[in-house]
């Protein structure tokens, strides 16, 4: 099934849209493409200096940007968190939320909860940001959630859960197991979703050429930084996916992603492990799913 690209809409001021990892490749585009359309943007980095510099470049790109800024490392949870505080503090909802931050290394770091860096960034930070935004998405009126995944989720064939093996470090592997494990995290809060006013996919915007992310990984070939922004803006703004829910795009057609992807135990294991992970209370933020299905919220 093709997904219609649909990117032309009214200037709107009342719109609030988060991007993570926005100081750099496809989110930074992102960002500063969905000012120029009017939405109210929260740029979000880890560096203070380079989110400044997105600042000026949308500034310059569109003077009536309505911008606001958020700094927070996301290989921290403890930052994750505080960052979730004070977006309730500053604002009274949110649209649309984009998963987008996102590391690569071709040696082996940690968090510092001590999880391999790929995966607390990449998957943990997303998981955890996104539960605790529940209820701030669930004032919009209508709200969409766009986990950034990857092609590269098809890579990976044994072994999705084993985030803390001593033995073996190869970057690529790791990330795609990051990647590869948004998708079931998708499906399964989907699911929760179903009755609600919020929707949850998961996306593969295509091989983006430049980006932090493929210049670590060697990866040259692609398609250009804007292309790959076009596809999550589709997601994130074309009125004809309102509604679409616990699907895996890749670049605008809905794909089935791989059978690890689609495997039910490995949706429950991670869904549960996840909360444990993330120092979260499972049984709280389920009810609150729940109750928001149940009002239809």
């Amino acid at each position: 099934m093709t997904v219609t690209s649909k990117l032309i809409h009214p200037q709107t001021s009342e719109k609030i849209v988060l991007v993570t990892g926005a100081t750099n490749g496809i989110g930074k585009e992102v960002a500063i493409q969905l000012a120029g359309k009017g939405y109210r943007v929260i740029i979000h980095g880890r560096n203070p200096k380079k989110i400044d510099q997105v600042v000026a470049e949308a500034l310059k790109r569109s003077p009536k940007a309505r911008l606001e800024t958020i700094q927070a490392d996301f290989s921290s949870l403890r930052e994750v968190k505080k960052m979730v505080v004070e977006l309730y503090e500053r604002f009274d909802h949110l649209d649309v939320l984009v998963n987008n931050a996102g590391v690569y290394s071709n040696k082996r770091y940690y968090s510092a909860e001590g999880f391999e860096l790929a995966f607390a960034v990449n998957y943990l930070a997303a998981f955890t940001q996104t539960m605790q935004l529940i209820p701030l998405l669930s004032k919009s009126q209508s709200a969409r959630i766009i986990n950034m995944s990857s092609v590269g989720h098809r890579y990976v064939w044994v072994n999705p859960l084993d985030i803390e093996s001593q033995h073996f470090f190869w970057g690529w592997v790791n990330y795609c197991r990051s990647k590869l494990l948004q998708i079931p995290f998708t499906f399964r809060l989907s699911e929760f979703l179903e009755r609600t006013t919020i929707t949850v996919n998961a996306l593969h915007p295509g091989v983006i050429v430049g980006t932090n992310v493929t210049n670590t990984a060697f990866i040259k070939w692609g398609i250009p930084i804007a292309s790959g922004a076009n596809t999550v803006l589709n997601l994130a703004l074309n009125p004809d996916l309102e509604g679409m829910n616990g699907k895996y795009i890749e670049r605008y057609k809905i794909r089935q992603p791989s059978p690890m992807a689609l495997d039910k135990g490995l949706k429950a294991r991670l869904w549960i492990r996840s909360f444990k992970w993330a120092g979260l209370n499972q049984d709280e933020i389920e009810e609150q799913l729940l109750s928001l299905s149940r009002n239809g919220r």
